[in-house]
């Protein structure tokens, strides 16, 4: 039911649509290396053998060098043998001066993952890594102007959604929207100016629901109903939710009594789904209302 993420910003059109038309490298099989200069700086991505988790392995590297500056990225590798990773220059932190460089690398996986690390020049301490984790999707559609202030921010789905309640297919996720203020990812998803794009990304997941019959599954409840409360609909979403809701139909939905990797037997409860739903867009930053 969920558009693949390389979709997501096709699917939703943004105000100031990509974060900028500066310099970018996309590694591929004719393109096993390239570079480009950042004001000073010269900016340059690779496949390199390095050791990664005691493995030797082919991965994407990124060096930026300026002066007496250097600064290396090492990248996931994806285990498919070919060339991957992006590097490209984008303005993310009004902070620091000239653009930051926004290097991904691909870890391999049916569904998951692309690792995002932006190197940004400290106005004191030359260049830096920061890392913006790993999102589900790949590839340099992830960091887009999505506000149209001249600054690129990530925008991706909640991962946190992504199987939390069916298959892959079958799942819906809200929007979330990470941005870089003075060297530290900042998760600007709920700030006013993002309303409008939530508000495209909620038609867009009724379209997709349509598309497939109408047939609401748990997947879809959770994605939709966390999108509603982000545009203040929440008391709405429950309310449709509990029209629709069939408890003779409901399995239940497994649960961790407590905090862990791997839930002990012993902690594992079942809840049925609108009370294990509720508790988990509570953790998850989405009240009620």
């Amino acid at each position: 039911m969920r558009l693949p993420l390389a979709a997501l910003l096709l699917a939703v059109p943004l105000a100031g649509g990509p974060a900028s038309a500066q310099p970018r490298i996309e590694l591929g099989e004719g393109t096993p290396s390239g570079r480009f200069q950042v004001g000073a700086a010269e900016v340059r991505i690779a496949m390199e053998s390095r050791l990664v988790d005691g493995v030797r392995e082919s991965v994407p590297v990124l060096a930026i060098t300026e002066g007496d500056d250097r600064l290396d990225i090492v990248g996931r590798p994806s285990g498919f043998g070919i060339p991957q990773g992006t590097a490209e220059a984008v303005d993310m932190d009004a902070s620091a001066p000239g653009p930051e460089v926004v290097f991904t690398s691909y870890t391999g996986g049916a569904h998951c993952c692309t690792a995002v690390e932006v190197a940004r020049r400290d106005p004191e301490d030359g260049w830096k890594a920061v890392s913006l984790g790993q999102w589900d999707g790949g590839g340099p559609d992830l960091v887009a102007d999505a506000d149209g202030d001249g600054f690129g921010e990530l925008m991706s789905v909640d991962n946190a959604f992504l199987y939390a309640f069916d298959c892959y297919a079958c799942s819906e996720a809200p929007l979330k929207i990470v941005a870089l203020r003075d060297g530290r990812p900042v998760d600007v998803t709920g700030e006013p100016r993002f309303l409008p794009l939530h508000r495209e990304w909620l038609a867009d997941m009724e379209a997709r629901l349509a598309e497939a019959g109408g047939d609401r599954s748990p997947g879809f409840w959770a994605g939709w109903i966390a999108t509603k409360i982000r545009l203040g609909e929440g008391a709405e979403a429950w309310a449709a939710f509990r029209q629709d809701y069939d408890p003779a139909a409901d399995e239940g939905v497994e649960v961790c009594a407590v905090e862990a990797e791997v839930c002990p037997d012993a902690e594992i409860r079942t809840l049925p789904f609108p009370d294990a739903l509720r508790d988990f867009l509570h953790k998850a930053g989405y009240p009620d209302a």
